[in-house]
């Protein structure tokens, strides 16, 4: 990969002493000019220019090595067209989002502006390096200015939109890397103008349409890779025009048809990749012509008949897969002629018999795979079966899946691919008979992108776990057909819309996190039909109207979390009949109304938070048969009244904050029963007399806060202030 090199010192020396030594082998008289002594120095002229060359900036592109002047320190910028180039990449960055990774800044020299290169002589922008920088937004139109670049990689990026036409308007480039970004639409036929073009990289977008026969003009193309888009049509013949291409890689596509046959005639190919399309027919035997050929792989398709034997003339082939097709016959013991061979991929075909000794003593053979059940891996010719041919289950999972990959950002970290099984696919389990996806865990992955509603299609799911990462869009309704479901987390995700109504049909769910989610809306009702329900978790969230009554239903529920939303209107008394419920957090909200006795019921209750709400009234005295509460927070609320006694039956509470209400009277001396007790906050109401005295030292604090001494007249001791 090309980056931007600045010439050294020694380049520079090499330089100089270059030139003398040309010009004292011109001041040699014309008689001697043909002696031992002249050549010699002729000879070590040209040979110092020559590796003066190979010192320059841009190693990678021979053609970019000039020599490199001394920058004048008044003129830091250099020529107009410099000073222009300069306004045109300000534009470039001005243009795209995320351009902090770049150090481009009109007071600092060109020269030393990151992804940069300059030629030597003419110091014009001649190549452009911003691989890897998390640049978004789509291709800066300022490009097009930049008539001098020879080079121009942008990829591993986050670049949206389409391929814009006018980079054909940049003749002298030789290498266009955009691969790895999010780019759509077409392949604009117009970029077969790059008459100077060696590299094209567009793999791991999503560009679709057909791949332009016009492509085939490109006379001195070496690099042509498309893979990882959704391309369709055929393999155009038109490619085996490129005489000088070394690699042709176009897997990972929606590719049909057969391989052309006129491949062939690309002699100089030395990696072919059409693996994971849906091409089908017999494997070409011209393909035999391919002499230096060192890669290819045809695996993951839909291809027929058997293997060539005259495949066994590619003499430099080091790694060879077929795998997941529909090949029959046997394996030919030709093949034992690939003395080069270190690795062979034939399983998940119709092969018939084993490996032959021939290819089984091949020395430097390191991997070879024969067998394999077709059923295991998530080939096209499985998840897209013949008309009138079920589709199985594991099929039909593999291909929401695939759809799924397709959807999602980033998800080539993943490594899922057809001639893997499914079962050692990341996050993926697959289980059962009939056997099916049952969880697909992928926590904090960095996934973008939304949810296809196809995950719906997953209906042998147990989990769905896909917390932690940057999806966007809303929870399609659909997962409401994942009538298996245990658990579903999507929490931490930048998710918008609402709850779908559709998730109440989930009467096996155990788990529903949507907390820090990005949902807005109610809360549905049908939520309150999630009879297993053990655990409800919306918190962090922008959801608003009541908590509804329905919840009250979940008799299974344990953990009842919707802290820090906009919940408004009262806490429904229904939620009393949660008998087995251990965690109750409704905090920060604008809950309003009273605190419902029916609460007292929750015998198991061991958290209880209800601040920062709008709740008045008293505090019921029933909230003393929660015995085993241990957690007790309604601070910063609007209740008023006595503390009450009952209060003082909470033997097992440890954390007690009534502050910032409107509470009057005394402290009750029940509070001193309360001897797990290490927190105590009353402060901010209107209690009067003294902190009873077996509060101490729990209750200095709230003590101090209130200016009050403790009942035997002793006042709570002051805090030192820290050095």
């Amino acid at each position: 990969r090309w980056r931007p090199r600045r010439p050294s010192a020694r380049a520079a020396l090499a330089r100089r002493a270059g030139g003398r030594l040309h010009r004292a082998a011109s001041r040699i008289p014309p008689t001697a000019r043909g002696s031992l002594v002249a050549s010699a120095i002729t000879a070590v002229a040209v040979l110092v220019l020559v590796l003066v060359n190979l010192e320059s900036p841009a190693e990678s592109f021979p053609e970019l090595a000039t020599p490199t002047p001394t920058v004048d320190p008044a003129d830091p910028g250099g020529s107009e067209a410099l000073t222009s180039e300069r306004d045109v990449l300000l534009a470039v960055r001005d243009a795209l989002t995320g351009p902090e990774a770049l150090n481009w800044d009109a007071d600092l020299p060109l020269e030393e502006w990151v992804g940069v290169a300059l030629d030597g002589m003419s110091r014009r922008v001649i190549g452009l390096d911003l691989s890897g920088r998390s640049l978004a937004g789509t291709i800066p139109p300022a490009l097009w200015r930049m008539d001098s670049l020879t080079a121009l990689n942008l990829s591993g990026n986050r670049l949206t939109g389409t391929l814009p036409p006018e980079l054909a308007t940049l003749p002298g480039l030789t290498s266009l890397i955009f691969a790895g970004n999010r780019l759509t639409g077409v392949i604009p036929p117009e970029l077969a103008e790059l008459a100077n073009l060696r590299t094209l990289d567009l793999a791991g977008n999503r560009l679709r349409g057909a791949i332009p026969a016009e492509l085939a003009a490109l006379g001195n193309l070496r690099t042509l890779s498309l893979a990882g888009n959704r391309l369709e049509g055929g393999i155009p013949a038109e490619l085996a025009r490129l005489a000088r291409l070394r690699t042709l890689d176009l897997a990972g596509n929606r590719l049909e048809g057969g391989i052309p046959p006129e491949l062939a005639d690309l002699g100089n190919l030395r990696t072919l990749d059409l693996a994971g399309n849906f091409l089908s027919g017999a494997i070409p035997p011209g393909l035999a012509n391919l002499r230096n050929l060192e890669t290819l792989d045809l695996s993951a398709n839909d291809l027929t008949g058997v293997i060539p034997p005259g495949l066994a003339n590619l003499r430099n082939l080091e790694r060879m897969d077929l795998s997941v097709n529909d090949l029959t016959g046997g394996i030919p013991p030709e093949l034992g002629n690939l003395t080069n061979l270190r690795a062979l991929y034939l399983h998940a075909n119709r092969l018939e018999g084993n490996a032959p000794p021939a290819v089984l003593n091949l020395t430097i053979l390191e991997d070879l795979t024969v067998g394999g059940a077709p059923s295991e891996l998530c080939a096209p010719r499985l998840y897209r079966p013949a008309p009138g041919i079920p589709t199985p289950p594991l099929a039909s999972d593999c291909a929401t899946l695939m759809a799924l990959r397709d959807t999602l950002d980033r998800s080539a970290s993943l490594k899922w691919g057809p001639t893997v099984p499914l079962a050692d696919w990341d996050g993926i389990t697959v289980s059962g008979e009939p056997a099916r996806v049952t969880a697909l865990e992928l926590p904090d992955r960095g996934l973008g992108g939304k949810l296809p509603p196809e995950l719906g299609n997953l209906t042998g799911l147990i989990d769905l776990v896909l917390r932690d990462n940057a999806l966007t869009g809303t929870i399609p309704p659909e997962l409401g057909n994942l009538v298996n479901l245990e658990y579903l987390d999507f929490q931490g995700n930048l998710l918008t819309g609402t709850i779908p109504p559709e998730l109440g049909n989930l009467r096996l769910l155990e788990r529903l996190v949507l907390q820090a989610s990005g949902l807005v809306g109610s809360i549905p009702p049908e939520l309150g039909a999630l009879a297993s329900l053990r655990e409800l978790n919306l918190s962090w969230s922008e959801l608003t109207g009541p908590i509804p009554p329905e919840l009250g239903n979940l008799v299974n529920l344990r953990g009842l979390l919707l802290r820090d939303g906009d919940i408004r209107g009262p806490v429904p008394p229904e939620l009393g009949k949660l008998v087995n419920l251990v965690f109750l957090d409704l905090k920060n909200n604008r809950l309003s109304g009273s605190i419902p006795p029916e609460l007292a019921r929750l015998v198991n209750l061991e958290y209880l938070a209800l601040s920062a709400n709008q709740l008045s009234g008293p505090i019921p005295p029933e909230l003393g048969n929660l015995v085993n509460l241990e957690y007790l927070a309604l601070g910063r609320n609007q209740l008023s009244g006595p503390i009450p006694p009952q209060v003082g039956n909470l033997l097992e509470i440890q954390h007690l904050n009534l502050s910032w209400n409107d509470l009057g009277g005394p402290i009750p001396p029940e509070l001193g029963n309360l001897v797990n007790l290490n927190a105590l906050i009353l402060d901010g109401n209107t209690l009067s007399g003294c902190m009873p005295t077996i509060l101490r030292p729990t209750g200095d604090h709230s003590a101090r806060r209130m200016g009050m001494s403790y009942c035997d007249g002793v006042p709570p001791p002051t805090v030192t202030p820290s050095p």
